[in-house]
């Protein structure tokens, strides 16, 4: 499990596992093309 302190990239694979809501709530996450405003400390 990643820590909260890792970057996920673009290459990175990631598996989900949990309920069809919260596979979906990740998806559209992972969709977006706004990059998060914590990015910007990187």
């Amino acid at each position: 499990m990643p820590k909260g302190d890792v970057l996920v990239m673009s290459e990175c694979k990631l598996l989900v596992i949990g309920t069809q809501k919260g596979i979906a709530t990740t998806k559209g996450l992972l969709r977006q093309r706004i990059k998060p405003k914590e990015l910007k400390f990187v």
